[in-house]
């Protein structure tokens, strides 16, 4: 029987086309947590200065969306601000102001079910099909960008003066809410 008694050279040296690769690979890593961290601290400074309550956070979380992939973080949560109150506290901000609309007052279920791991319900639906035959609700949304040139989005939903029961994850909630978002690309 023919044996190969030839030793393979698996010396430091053959190593040396891995080691930069596995280098960088966990530079990426290390600095995609660090700049998420970054973002996420940024969004909960503005929301401070919109009179963000930590004890009334709701979640946050990060998403991607359309072809060119504008991608935000999000931040959500409840609050007895009024819209005035909230536009007052925006404009204290001294950004520009892009533009401010109403917005469909549904789209909060959107943000909250599919964007984040919480469960926003009306009268225990989380409303998947058809809303036609619900009772209208609007929201406002002012589309905003800082000094520095990031855009931002301020999402307020006056859920505390709708119609039905509003829970989220099962426990019910008198609260309006607001979504703050930050486009990180």
């Amino acid at each position: 029987m023919f044996t190969n008694n030839k030793k393979t050279n698996t010396s430091w040296p053959s190593y040396y086309y891995v080691l930069p690769i596995l280098v960088a690979i966990l530079v990426y890593f290390g600095f995609s947590v660090w700049k998420n961290q970054t973002e996420y601290d940024d969004v909960h400074l503005t929301a401070s200065k919109l009179q963000y309550n930590p004890a009334m956070e709701i979640g946050q979380a990060q998403g991607c969306f359309d072809v060119f992939s504008h991608c935000y973080v999000f931040l959500y949560y409840r609050t007895d601000q009024t819209r005035e109150d909230l536009e007052n506290s925006i404009q204290s901000l001294d950004w520009k102001i892009l533009d401010a609309h109403d917005i469909d007052g549904y789209v909060i279920f959107t943000h909250i079910n599919y964007d984040s791991r919480y469960r926003l319900t009306l009268n225990g639906s989380e409303l998947n099909g058809d809303r036609t035959n619900l009772p209208q609700f609007k929201g406002y949304k002012w589309r905003l960008k800082d000094h520095s040139g990031k855009y931002w989005g301020v999402e307020y939903f006056p859920l505390a003066s709708q119609f039905g029961i509003f829970a989220i994850d099962g426990s019910e909630t008198k609260n309006n809410i607001v979504v703050i978002m930050r486009q990180t690309r």
